[in-house]
């Protein structure tokens, strides 16, 4: 399981170093909507943990831990 940081710059940092810019590309999205669906999926606090999985088409191939700078 990877695990994607919710911060201000990487809002996802995953396996070889992509980012949600990189991510953003592939889905053909811009960055603050993927942004935003890191952080929907991590809320309703900065403690909580969340998996979700997203199949092909998407980059997204594997589950993913989703957790804030502070967890």
């Amino acid at each position: 399981m990877q695990t994607l940081v919710i911060n201000e710059e990487n809002v996802a940092r995953v396996r070889g170093g992509r980012t949600v810019k990189d991510f953003a590309a592939e889905l053909d999205m811009d960055a603050s909507t993927v942004s935003r669906l890191v952080r929907k999926i991590a809320e309703p606090g900065p403690r909580v943990i969340a998996a979700f999985l997203v199949t092909y088409p998407y980059p997204f191939d594997h589950f993913f831990r989703v957790t804030d700078v502070e967890s």
